[in-house]
Parts: C-alpha cells; structure tokens; sequence
C-alpha cells in the first residue's frame, strides 16, 4: 500500500506515548540526540505541539540542487513538516485519525493541516539535525519527484483548488500555453512579454520562499523553480486526465 499507510501499521505497532518519524535515508546527528529528550518532554507538556525539523544536506553536498534549492528549505517558513522527521504525540495522532491512507503522497501536509484544523501546533525544532542522504542529484530526477509529490494535490478538483502549489503549476501552464498561442500566430512581441512575465512569476515565487538567503539563492532558485513546476504539472495534468 501507499506509505501512509505503512506508517499507520508502525504506529499500531508501536506501544509509546510519543511517535517519532524519521524515514530511512535520513541520519541522525550527534545534535538529535543531544536534544531529542529536551523535545520529548516540551510534547509531553504541550500534548497537541507538533514538532521535528527540516532535513539538512549531506556536508559534501555538491549538486546544485543539494546546495541551493534543498538546503534553503533549512529553517525556513513552512505550514507542515516532513514525516522525513516529525515528532508527536500517540494523543494528538489518534485525535486526527492518522495518516490518510487514500494518499499516495503528502501524507506529511494532510496529516499538518488536519492536526492545524484541530487545534494543534507545527513547529520546527533546529536542535534535531537529521541529514537526507537521498536527495536527487540530477534535473530529471528531481522533475520525477516532484511529479509524484504533486499527485496528493490532484486527487480531485477541489484539492487542486486548495493547494498554493497546484494553483500555481495552472499559472504556469497557462503561461505556457499563451507562449505557444502568440509564437505560432506571430506575435513575437506578445510571445517575449509573456516569457518575461513567466521569469518574473518564477523570481517571485523564489523571493516569497527564499529572500532570507540572499539575491543568489532567490536567483538560482528561481531557474530550479522552473523545473520543480515541471514535474508538478506533469502531476496536475496526469491527474487532471484521470477526472
């Protein structure tokens, strides 16, 4: 079955008050077990807080995906956390009923906003270091993944509709599609204007994300944000045609 529903039977097969998720390419670092009893207990005392961290890149890291796009993701704003790494109480994951098992992915974001619905709190913990060993390395392998963690937004027209992310994959496309319309027409000067509009959609998207690391990373990921909307419109569309 999906993985949603591999972690539901590890829960059911676990007996402790606390649930810590953490996937099997990632490794724990000295500082996670330093901290990871200070954390325990801040949950124990605040049943319905939600924690656990944003996965660091391996320190050789040398893809620029690992050091640009992945490694911004540190520490930075975000609605959810990964089941990369997520801490919580038995309490609180009952309460919500677990992870969706009609989700092939996002299980991570379902489970968040539903715990959000509930009264809960998602809050990251820097001390708990954990490094992603699996990261992809390569442009396509990277539009590959992102096509599959697009396919928990196009479950139907309404998930489509809530998730930022699926709205923005329709813009891009959009985008896309008016290109195509003006250079086949002759439009030339139509068709330069909307490519200038896409690269501006793309560096604000990057700024929102990622002003806090400076121009150049905004920069850079701006162009990697084109291949991540890639794969998420491979999702949307996909999706879209099963409707």
């Amino acid at each position: 079955g999906p993985v949603s529903r591999l972690r539901n039977i590890g829960v059911a097969n676990s007996t402790g008050d606390l649930l810590v998720f953490v996937d099997a390419d990632v490794s724990l670092t000295d500082d996670w077990y330093r901290w990871i009893n200070a954390a325990m207990e801040r949950i124990r005392v605040e049943p319905m807080l939600v924690t656990g961290s944003h996965c660091l890149v391996p320190q050789d890291a040398t893809s620029l995906l690992e050091k640009y796009w992945f490694a911004s993701f540190q520490h930075s704003a975000s609605s959810h956390l990964g089941t990369a790494h997520l801490i919580m109480t038995r309490q609180l994951f009952d309460l919500v009923g677990g992870f969706s098992e009609v989700l092939e992915t996002g299980e991570d974001y379902d489970i968040c906003m539903r715990i959000r619905r509930s009264g809960g709190r998602i809050e990251e913990d820097a001390r708990l270091k954990v490094i992603h060993d699996d990261f992809p390395q390569t442009f396509p392998a990277f539009v590959r993944r992102e096509a599959w963690h697009g396919t928990g937004d196009c479950r139907s027209l309404s998930a489509v509709f809530a998730s930022k992310v699926a709205i923005a994959s329709l813009v891009f496309l959009a985008l896309h599609l008016m290109i195509l319309i003006a250079l086949s027409g002759g439009a030339l000067a139509t068709g330069i204007a909307v490519i200038v509009a896409l690269m501006l959609f793309l560096l604000l998207l990057s700024y929102r994300k990622f002003k806090a690391h400076g121009p150049k990373v905004v920069g850079v990921n701006a162009v990697i944000y084109y291949f991540y909307l890639v794969g998420r419109s491979f999702a949307l569309v996909r999706g879209l045609a099963k409707k």
